[in-house]
C-alpha cells in the first residue's frame, strides 16, 4: 500500500487517531484537494448521498459527503468553525477552506447564546433548514435543535461513521420512518 493510502487508511477511517496522524492528513488535503477526495471514494460507503452537511468540530463527515456527492454541497456550521476561531473548530476550519470551491456554506447561530431564549436560534434554523425541506442531511455533527428542526421539515437524515476500515454514511430515522437501522 502507498503511503497516502496508508495514512488516509489511518487517519480517514481510524478509530483512534492522533494529533500527529492529523496533522499529516490535513496537510494532504490541503496540497491537493482533488486528489484527496479520490482517496476519500476509495474508503467511503454511502447508503444514502446527503446535500447539506452540519459542520461542527468533526470534518469526516463532510470529506465523506464530498467523496459521494456530483454536486456542490451545501454546509451549515457556526462563526466559530467558518472562521476558525476556537482551537477546537480547526481541523473543520482546514478541511472547510481547501474544499471552499465545492461547497455553499451558510453560517448560522446552532445552539442559543447562553441565557438566550431557544426559539430565537430555532426561527433561524427553520429559516435555513427550509430550502432543503425534505432533502437529506447528515447531522453526526449537530446540535439537538438542527435534528428537531430536520426532523419537522421532513429531511432524510445520515450519519456518518468510521469502521476501522471505512466510513459509512447511513440513514438514520425516527417515527415511521423505517431504515436499516430503526
Amino acid at each position: 500500500m502507498d503511503r497516502r493510502r496508508t495514512l488516509w487508511a489511518k487517519a480517514y477511517t481510524g478509530l483512534h487517531v492522533t494529533p500527529w496522524l492529523i496533522e499529516r492528513w490535513l496537510a494532504d488535503i490541503e496540497k491537493d484537494p482533488v486528489g484527496a477526495l479520490e482517496m476519500a471514494r476509495l474508503f467511503t460507503e454511502a447508503l444514502e448521498v446527503p446535500r447539506l452537511v452540519v459542520l461542527g468540530f468533526n470534518p469526516q463527515p463532510l470529506v465523506a459527503a464530498l467523496a459521494v456527492n456530483e454536486d456542490k454541497l451545501k454546509v451549515l456550521t457556526s462563526q466559530e468553525v467558518a472562521k476558525g476561531s476556537v482551537e477546537a473548530a480547526a481541523v473543520s476550519h482546514r478541511v472547510l477552506e481547501a474544499f471552499r470551491g465545492l461547497v455553499e456554506v451558510v453560517i448560522t447561530q446552532l445552539t442559543p447564546s447562553p441565557g438566550e431564549n431557544p426559539l430565537k436560534a430555532l426561527r433561524s434554523l427553520e429559516g435555513v433548514l427550509s430550502s432543503i425541506k425534505g432533502g437529506v442531511i447528515d447531522v453526526t455533527d449537530a446540535p439537538p435543535l438542527v435534528v428537531v428542526i430536520a426532523c419537522s421539515q421532513s429531511c432524510t437524515l445520515t450519519y456518518t461513521y468510521s469502521t476501522g476500515e471505512s466510513v459509512r454514511v447511513v440513514p438514520i430515522s425516527y417515527g415511521a420512518k423505517r431504515t436499516l437501522i430503526s
